[in-house]
């Protein structure tokens, strides 16, 4: 991931960048803080960004706190002579950056950041895990950002993902956003950029319906259970050849050519679950495929796992003041996501790079990727 992300600083030459990471350290956080924090330090001494005097890296390292803990990572990256601020909250005003290389340990009363864990309704089942949203704001060249780090509710079950449309995980997920919008309302700036994992999926009983539709659907029941265990599409024109397997956490799929290049527009007709929002919040095209979930075998180059069903969980989002700035004719923008050919985990990161007309004569913006460590 890290070449992809050098590749990029080095390919776009922005004056700031800024990487947003979920589940840092890994299902086992607390047992890897050392690595992680070698990891920084040794990110932070890359010769690739040498000429990025501030660098920051905020952590929340809060493990024991199972109503708090979110296991988001921000990082931001400032080049020398940029003309850049940040928010201090306790001051409530901007004030000069300094040129240092540092990692901050997230607290709930820390000046220059400010973490959220959504409130247990947000979660199916009334239990928690670790889903939140960080937020820093910056002043770059005379424009005020709001940049928040995202990470939302996943699907606990695709057959009941698969029942009804939309899922009832997607309204959960819709809630936690309405939550994180609410706070934002109280942060006055010029601009706002939501990236992180949002997992938002496709509807799924619409994929079933759409794409198979010549298709007998049989859930499968254990004795004396009313909900399915699990839920087998089988073909009504192939001597009832199996065309999908679906349990909790399996999307056995044995065609996976609907998932290509040429299927990705309508695929998009299924990536539903943000459309609420989209007279406020802006996305650029997507004109990649599901960012999740890929293999993680090392031997194996491109390939969707069988865990869930692919979709566009890794987003980047734009208040409608920030796209309306956008000059595409004299501002090149890229949206994309990276390592598409090779195995970098279960998540394809997605990146942005774009440049805002100057107020008078200002440097370039670039904001640079979100991914998963």
């Amino acid at each position: 991931m890290l070449f992809f992300t050098f590749k990029l600083v080095s390919s776009y030459q922005p004056s700031f960048f800024c990487i947003h990471c979920q589940e840092v350290g890994g299902k086992k956080s607390e047992n890897n803080r050392e690595l992680v924090h070698q990891f920084v330090r040794a990110l932070f001494d890359r010769e690739e960004i040498s000429d990025f005097t501030t660098c920051i890296a905020y952590l929340d390292e809060n493990y024991k706190s199972e109503e708090q803990y979110t296991a988001l990572g921000s990082f931001y990256f400032v080049k020398s002579g940029l003309d850049a601020e940040q928010w201090n909250y306790h001051a409530s005003q901007f004030k000069p950056i300094s040129q240092e290389k540092k990692i901050i340990t997230v607290t709930e009363n820390a000046s220059t950041v400010q973490k959220y864990k959504y409130p247990l309704n947000c979660f199916p089942k009334k239990r928690w895990s670790r889903k939140g949203f960080m937020v820093t704001r910056w002043k770059v060249n005379g424009r005020t950002f709001n940049l928040v780090n995202i990470h939302l509710v996943h699907d606990v079950s695709n057959v009941k993902a698969l029942l009804k449309s939309p899922s009832k995980y997607s309204q959960y997920r819709k809630e936690s956003l309405k939550y994180t919008l609410n706070q934002l309302n109280n942060k006055e700036t010029n601009h706002c950029i939501i990236f992180g994992d949002f997992n938002t999926r496709l509807d799924t009983k619409l994929f079933v319906e759409n794409h198979l539709k010549e298709a007998n659907v049989q859930p499968l029941h254990n004795d004396g259970e009313k909900k399915p265990h699990s839920i087998v599409v089988k073909s009504v024109d192939n001597n009832d050849h199996e065309l999908l397997r679906v349990s909790a956490r399996k999307f056995d799929l044995h065609h996976w050519r609907y998932f290509s290049d040429e299927h990705i527009s309508k695929l998009l007709d299924l990536d539903k679950e943000l459309e609420w929002c989209h007279s406020d919040w802006k996305e650029l095209e997507i004109a990649f495929l599901p960012t999740y979930p890929h293999s993680e075998d090392p031997k194996q180059d491109a390939v969707f796992s069988d865990t869930r069903c692919p979709a566009w969980c890794d987003r980047i989002l734009f208040d409608g003041n920030t796209f309306n700035e956008f000059s595409k004719d004299r501002f090149p923008v890229k949206y994309d996501c990276i390592g598409k050919s090779v195995c970098i985990g279960d998540h394809k990161p997605v990146f942005l790079s774009f440049q805002l007309p100057p107020l008078e004569d200002v440097d370039t913006l670039a904001s640079l990727p979100e991914t998963k460590w």
